[in-house]
């Protein structure tokens, strides 16, 4: 039995080591805390470095890896079950071709929260160009949100993009509040699709090859048909476009044309895509001369996320029957490096917009069986999900008056190195992609001193940053 003695000395060490104990756990929450406010103030000065700049960084309903996030309030199923599927009764089989407007609308009726529906012109037949939106305020732009555009058939005969589109919407419509992925997608990027930008000469095609569609066509009547509109011509060599709408060469340019051409200007597109066949690889600007690109690494780095999640571009060598002697290191390569062509789409997006648009080739066949358009599905079911990710690099924000906080509608974004300055839109925001990297980033205004920031874009998702300009004394 201890003494009195004894056990005060052995009551004090008790409370001494516990004291001790404390201590140690509140130097420890003390340490932790201060390496992270030192790790967030870090990262600060990597990713924005200025010179007495007014920046401003604004969170966003974007989240690059949405999986360490919470469900958003308006989900009422919020669990994690990333089917990432559609049912197998669903998988393209060519009947969307037969009526992408019917398909539309039934998506639209069923998910109406999430959808509207424009048109952004008719074609030389009088056929409506039916673009389907998806977002989570489909009917308005929303300020930062960046908006892009997916198209399908602008030749008529090349009908695996509109039914691969097609199986696109119907993902992230079904798995909307299920899959929290496709679901952040949706709430943090305006996506309209254009499921049939050639028509007529879609329903010609259609029309002539009849019930054949569910077989393999020959590749006589594939050439022969729908391939052009209405008046025979092949709508993507018809971009002859100088940036001037009252020119009267503008007016020469096929009825559908100008219809895109006009949408890609009224609306502020940030990526876009068109769908084509006859082989399988992502092409990029520039399809008229070898000459690289301003923004090529951009490209390079958007194909790349494409490419990677698609078996059938990877290896670089698609189409080994069909095509035995082309090969694509990479799965890339630039339109005029496969073949030159003038009045390409592409061309025009890059040259008179802020639109960076890339055509991608998804089937070595124009037209492959019905029973072959699952497999295609699988093979860029996930590149689609990674293309909607690309919509988010690089930069955004808004530029304003620094007194009044006016928006400034007519600034200029510009980066070191790269020929190509974007401009804001009405309301001062801007979206400049960019690949990872370091940029000295200018931004101007008429009347306005101009401000330049050395800015690091992240290996995942972009940086939300607003400039704020002086006006000139």
């Amino acid at each position: 039995m201890l003494s009195s003695a004894a056990h005060r000395h052995q009551c004090r060490s008790a409370w001494m080591f516990g004291e001790m104990r404390a201590l140690k756990q509140i130097f420890l929450v003390v340490f932790l805390t201060a390496l992270m406010v030192l790790f967030f103030m870090a990262n600060s000065l990597i990713n924005t470095q200025t010179d007495d700049l007014h920046v401003i960084h604004h969170p966003d309903k974007y989240d690059p890896e949405p999986w360490i996030n919470h469900w958003p309030d308006h989900c009422s199923k919020k669990s994690w079950e990333p089917s990432r599927t559609i049912p197998v009764e669903m998988y393209p089989n060519y009947d969307v071709s037969r009526d992408p407007d019917a398909f539309i609308q039934e998506m639209h009726s069923k998910y109406p929260s999430i959808t509207s529906v424009y048109e952004i012109g008719k074609s030389v037949q009088g056929r409506p160009l039916t673009v389907l939106v998806i977002s989570d305020n489909p009917k308005q732009h929303e300020i930062r949100e960046p908006e892009m555009k997916l198209m399908g058939a602008l030749h008529g005969n090349e009908l695996v993009g509109l039914e691969l589109l097609a199986a696109f919407a119907r993902l992230l419509l079904e798995n909307y509040c299920s899959d929290l992925e496709l679901t952040q997608l949706v709430d943090s990027t305006r996506i309209h699709i254009l499921l049939s930008a050639n028509p007529d000469g879609r329903v010609n095609f259609v029309n002539t090859v009849g019930r054949s569609l569910n077989k393999a066509v020959d590749k006589k009547t594939v050439e022969k048909y729908g391939r052009e509109n209405a008046n025979n011509k092949d709508l993507n060599r018809d971009f002859i476009f100088d940036g001037d709408f009252d020119s009267p060469k503008f007016s020469q340019l096929q009825k559908e044309t100008q219809l895109l051409i006009k949408w890609m200007q009224e609306s502020p597109f940030v990526l876009s895509m068109v769908y084509h066949g006859g082989s399988k690889l992502v092409v990029y600007p520039y399809d008229d001369v070898k000459t690289p690109v301003p923004d090529i690494e951009t490209f390079k780095f958007i194909a790349e996320n494409y490419v990677e999640s698609n078996p059938g571009m990877r290896g670089g060598y698609p189409c080994p029957k069909e095509y035995p002697k082309e090969r694509f290191p990479g799965g890339h390569i630039s339109g005029a490096n496969w073949y030159a062509l003038k009045g390409g789409m592409q061309d025009v997006n890059y040259k008179f917009s802020n639109c960076l648009e890339l055509t991608i080739e998804v089937s070595c066949l124009k037209v492959p069986p019905a029973r072959d358009l699952p497999a295609h599905w699988e093979d860029n079911r996930q590149s689609l999900v990674s293309l909607l990710h690309m919509a988010h690099i690089g930069l955004k924000g808004l530029v304003t008056d620094d007194e009044t906080g006016t928006p400034l509608d007519n600034c200029v974004i510009k980066v070191d190195g790269i020929g190509h300055d974007i401009t804001c839109t009405a309301i001062g925001e801007y979206w400049r992609l960019l690949a990872p990297g370091t940029y000295k980033v200018t931004v101007s205004s008429q009347g306005y001193t101009s401000k330049t920031a050395s800015v690091k874009v992240p290996a995942r998702g972009g940086i939300n940053i607003d400039f704020q300009l002086t006006k000139e004394s």
